[in-house]
């Protein structure tokens, strides 16, 4: 069995509930269903044209036989997957169909993916902790500079930081803008990673080091 894992974009996942969203009848569960069963199918047989009976779907989906019709003529029609019906040596069709599944991550870049998410959130989470650990609660951590486009009172405003500190372990910062303005502002998640991780490379706790031996653990 492959060990590789099943990996879907969000993407396809709103293709789906897109195809569907508006249609009286919403088969968006169950098209993610059968497409989940049979990625999972292309892993354990390393393949992407898997060998699935509609029986086999229907056991390992749960679903009955026109409901396991209906959303396979749906599948295709948004091209996540494609029947298949091979040739013998002398050019008829076979009696056995195929399913080929699109968008099956390659192990090469499922490898690079979970390499990178698993070693950024790792140098994260040591990075916050050793800021939490040096730094008290409101206590100022000295950075560089910082901008975040903000809206304030329904106008788009640019802010400023030079410094941030942790309230209740989220990061903040008190941020100027417009002349000499401040503002008390929470620092956006999807923003927060970076700047820890800078912040904590910033001081002497030898983040670098941790960072190098990480790396080289990998």
């Amino acid at each position: 069995m492959s060990k590789l894992p099943v990996v879907i974009h969000d993407d396809i996942l709103s293709k789906v509930y897109n195809f569907y969203k508006d249609k009286s009848i919403n088969d968006t569960g169950i098209a993610y269903g059968v497409y989940i069963f049979l990625y999972k199918t292309a892993r354990i047989q390393n393949n992407v044209r898997v060998y699935a009976s509609d029986s086999f779907i229907r056991e390992g989906v749960g679903i009955g036989k026109n409901k396991l019709m209906h959303v396979k003529r749906d599948l295709k029609e948004m091209g996540l997957i494609e029947t298949i019906r091979p040739r013998d040596k002398n050019g008829h069709f076979t009696k056995e169909f195929y399913i080929e599944v699109k968008f099956v991550w390659k192990s090469e870049t499922t490898d690079k993916l979970f390499y990178q998410e698993a070693t950024n959130q790792t140098r994260y989470k040591i990075a916050r902790e050793l800021l939490l650990q040096n730094f008290n609660e409101y206590e100022e951590i000295e950075a560089g500079y910082y901008e975040f486009e903000i809206s304030i009172n329904g106008r788009d405003e640019t802010i400023a930081a030079e410094s941030f500190y942790f309230e209740d372990e989220i990061l903040k910062c008190t941020a100027s803008f417009n002349g000499g303005n401040q503002i008390e502002y929470t620092v956006p998640s999807v923003q927060a990673g970076d700047i820890i991780i800078e912040l904590a490379n910033n001081y002497k706790f030898s983040f670098k080091a941790i960072d190098k031996v990480l790396q080289m653990s990998t």
